[in-house]
């Protein structure tokens, strides 16, 4: 199910759904802010408490790809100190490529982070940046879980038990 929200001229996007990881149901909250940077009390509250961020470029504009470092300490900065990232090269479905795979793997590596392209316009690997980065979540949230029983993720098990520890403990 998708909300649409608006803000003066600010709008994002939340969506929530359940998906299976290893047996379990992960509830997963993601918000789309498109970018928006002209409101920055807004956009930070969306930092806060987040454990995965997706961090997007357009792959036909190199300035985009410049702006990554700036977007990826802002995460840093604000969200969770174990927030998951994972970068995204957009619009691969258009010939005039200014970035190329490899220099987006290559600064995924420099931040330890995931990485994949996709095409939004025809729904190219999509979902499956989407699946991605909530296994990677997953992985770093059970690890984190076995160390010292924490967890932000909702797991629930296919019973239906629920169980939202309260901090992270990466």
């Amino acid at each position: 199910m998708a909300n649409m929200t608006f803000f003066g001229n600010c709008s994002w996007l939340e969506t929530q759904g359940n998906v299976q990881i290893q047996g379990k149901t992960v509830v997963a909250q993601i918000w789309d802010t498109g970018g928006q940077v002209r409101y920055p009390v807004i956009t930070n509250g969306f930092y806060r408490g987040a454990i995965g961020a997706v961090v997007m470029y357009d792959i036909t504009k190199h300035k985009t790809f410049e702006n990554l470092d700036k977007w990826i300490r802002e995460l840093k900065e604000k969200a969770d100190n174990c927030v998951c990232i994972m970068i995204v090269g957009n619009k691969t479905d258009l010939m005039r490529r200014m970035v190329s795979t490899e220099q987006g793997r290559t600064l995924a590596e420099k931040y330890g982070s995931s990485f994949m392209e996709i095409s939004a316009l025809d729904s190219s690997d999509v979902g499956e940046t989407f699946d991605k980065l909530l296994v990677d979540i997953f992985k770093i949230q059970t690890e984190s879980e076995k160390s010292d029983s924490s967890s932000r993720i909702v797991l629930q098990e296919n019973k239906g038990q629920q169980n939202q520890a309260s901090h992270c403990g990466c």
